[in-house]
């Protein structure tokens, strides 16, 4: 078992969690059974996305992340039906909604006369496998189909 000294450390940082339950829960629609689950949303839902992400926020959360788990370029073509600069300005999307977010709150906080907490934005990536939707994440099948392209494309979103 590890054992965790809490003495030593300096800071402590809450993560959003359970995005996906909590975006239903503003849409009204479960993503499951949906190949890109909620990263889906991100063509039609965007103001639900802020939503939700101030959500966690409010409720305390330092980190949020973006909301695509189950999203890639390759996964966006397949089944929205666009092309690749499409795709990934959709993943842009993604940060472009936290970032909204983060700014919403610091003006609500300057608006009440509160100092906003620092809002750091995560990108949320799911194992390659589950962009597969063939279950291959669970046994890593999927490994020698990782190009530097994908690498790549992690780098150009634009994260905290």
């Amino acid at each position: 078992m590890i054992e965790i000294n809490l003495k030593n450390v300096e800071n402590i940082y809450v993560l959003d969690g359970g995005f996906s339950s909590q975006l239903s829960r503003h849409i009204g629609v479960s993503p499951d059974g949906d190949p890109l689950w909620t990263s889906r949303f991100l063509q039609t839902h965007s103001q639900e996305i802020v939503d939700t992400h101030l959500d966690f926020i409010r409720a305390g959360s330092d980190i949020i992340s973006t909301n695509t788990y189950q999203a890639s370029v390759g996964a966006f073509m397949k089944h929205l039906g666009i092309s690749s600069d499409e795709g990934l300005s959709l993943m842009k999307h993604a940060v472009r909604l936290a970032q909204q977010a983060r700014s919403e709150y610091i003006d609500e906080c300057k608006s009440n006369d509160l100092t906003p907490r620092n809002i750091l934005i995560a990108g949320s990536v799911g194992p390659f496998g589950a962009s597969l939707n063939d279950g291959s994440e669970y046994s890593g099948n999927y490994i020698k189909t990782i190009s530097e392209k994908h690498i790549q494309q992690l780098n150009i979103i634009n994260l905290d």
